[in-house]
């Protein structure tokens, strides 16, 4: 499966320029350095927001259990507001925003990751990685744990198995809750 989105992830353009956030751009929409990247704080001069440029998108859940996917979007490559949950298989992905995001649970337990571009690599409000071969590069943060919801004790991230690793500008692991490396190799 191979799939392009939004013109692929090198139509957004990621710069610092004296703020503590990032500035972005894709084509006549550009944010303003103020708060954190998201494809939706995208703007133009008329104040209209950018609209979506997801790879794969669902309300439901995204499971991938083998294969090869390959994809370059503008807006988060694989996106879901339930779970992700990878078991096996080879995903190669570039995205101008998240190249895994999810409202809930990421779950890695085996196949291959490779993200050669995005804003953050992997984003959930819980990640778990059992088993499997990362290799993430983010221009924020490689694995970060939020929540969609504000004052939410229950993010996490939790490395047991594998091998991860991550080059980032940001945070290599970056959690608004818990972290714990238990077994498997990191390299941030």
């Amino acid at each position: 499966l191979k799939l392009n989105s939004g013109g692929g992830s090198t139509a957004v353009m990621h710069f610092r320029s004296g703020r503590s956030y990032p500035y972005a751009k894709h084509g006549g929409f550009a944010t303003d350095g103020s708060v954190e990247f998201d494809f939706s704080a995208l703007v133009s001069g008329d104040g209209s927001s950018a609209p979506s440029k997801k790879g794969i998108k669902t309300d439901g859940v995204v499971r991938i259990n083998g294969g090869s996917t390959e994809v370059s979007s503008a807006d988060d490559s694989v996106s879901a507001r339930g779970d992700v949950q990878i078991s096996s298989g080879a995903l190669l992905l570039s995205s101008g925003d998240d190249a895994i995001h999810t409202d809930n649970t990421l779950a890695v337990s085996g196949g291959s990751v490779e993200v050669s571009d995005s804003y953050n690599a992997l984003e959930g409000r819980t990640v778990s990685v059992e088993g499997g071969m990362l290799d993430l590069s983010a221009f924020g943060d490689g694995i970060s744990a939020v929540s969609p919801v504000k004052e939410d004790s229950g993010c996490y991230i939790s490395i047991s198995d594998g091998n991860v690793r991550i080059l980032a500008d940001g945070n290599g692991i970056s959690s608004e809750g818990n972290a714990a490396v238990s077994g498997g190799e990191v390299t941030v």
